[in-house]
């Protein structure tokens, strides 16, 4: 797990409504929600606008890639640039 961090975004990439702390069923985030992690213990997570009390399996998310971002980013700003040129 030391690839997450307190305060990160991360999505959720499988849906299990089961806490890993208690075994019994938990409001989970729906595959493709981005959520926040709150607080990380050796085997879950809590997420924040989710009840405390539940822990959620790390393997059921995955951190936001912030690299593919900026690359889209950048090439809209680049086009953008080149269509004000053309209309020079």
């Amino acid at each position: 797990m030391s690839n997450f961090k307190v305060g990160q975004k991360v999505v959720c990439i499988y849906f299990d409504n089961i806490c890993v702390n208690t075994g019994l069923k938990a409001p989970h985030p729906k595959v493709n929600e981005m959520v926040v992690i709150e607080f990380i213990e050796d085997s879950y997570l809590t997420l924040k606008g989710y009840p405390k009390k539940y822990g959620y399996d790390p393997r059921n998310f995955r951190p936001l890639d912030h690299a593919f971002a900026d690359e889209v980013e950048a090439m809209i700003k680049e086009q953008v640039k080149q269509d004000e040129l053309q209309l020079i």
